[in-house]
C-alpha cells in the first residue's frame, strides 16, 4: 500500500486570479525651502522652491546600507552648497552645475515619522543670483543626495540664504 499523499496540481492562471498581489513601493521625495535673511533682521519666507526626487547615488547608497552597508553612510548628507547653475534638475545629477563659495554644515532633525530634515544658513562674500541647490556627502566633494533648481535668489556679501532641505519617505 503507498502511503504517499497526492496533491493536485494548480493551475498557476488560476491560482494568480483567485491571490491578489498588490504591489507597494516606497517613494523619496526631497523639498527644498528657502528664507532670505536681511542685516536689518527681516526674513523673507520664500516657501518651498522646488520639491523632485532625490539622485540615483542617493538611492545606491540608501540600498547598500539595506544590504549590510555602513548605516553611517546615510548620516553624511548634511552639507548644502548653492550655485548659479541653468541645467534642470535630474536624478542622475552628480554635481551643481556652477557652485559657488563653500558648503555649509547642516543641522540634521526628523520633524515627523518618515522625514529627514537638513537645515543651514549661508552668508555670502560676493553678489550672486543664486538657482540651485545641493545636499551632499562632504565639505568638498560627492556624493549628491538631492539637487534642487529654482529662479533665481539674488544675495550680495551683507544677505544670507537658510535652506531647509526635507526629504519624505512614503509607501503605498
Amino acid at each position: 500500500m503507498d502511503n504517499r499523499i497526492v496533491v493536485p496540481k494548480i493551475n498557476a492562471i488560476s491560482y494568480r486570479a483567485h491571490n491578489h498581489v498588490r504591489s507597494a513601493k516606497v517613494e523619496l521625495v526631497g523639498s527644498l525651502r528657502i528664507k532670505i535673511v536681511y542685516p536689518d533682521g527681516d526674513i523673507v519666507d520664500l516657501g518651498i522652491v522646488s520639491e523632485r526626487v532625490v539622485t540615483l547615488a542617493a538611492i545606491d547608497i540608501l540600498v547598500g546600507v539595506l544590504q549590510g552597508g555602513v548605516a553611517t553612510d546615510l548620516q553624511k548628507f548634511k552639507y548644502h552648497a548653492s550655485g548659479q547653475g541653468g541645467t534642470a534638475e535630474n536624478s542622475t545629477d552628480v554635481a551643481l552645475d556652477s557652485e559657488v563659495e563653500n558648503r555649509e554644515v547642516g543641522t540634521q532633525t526628523s520633524i515627523m515619522p518618515g522625514n529627514y530634515q537638513t537645515a543651514a544658513t549661508h552668508a555670502y562674500t560676493a553678489t550672486y543670483a543664486i538657482t540651485e541647490h545641493g545636499v551632499f556627502s562632504n565639505p568638498t566633494g560627492p556624493t549628491l543626495f538631492d539637487r534642487s533648481k529654482f529662479s533665481a535668489v539674488p544675495v550680495d556679501n551683507i544677505t544670507q540664504l537658510q535652506f531647509i532641505y526635507d526629504l519624505t519617505c512614503s509607501g503605498a
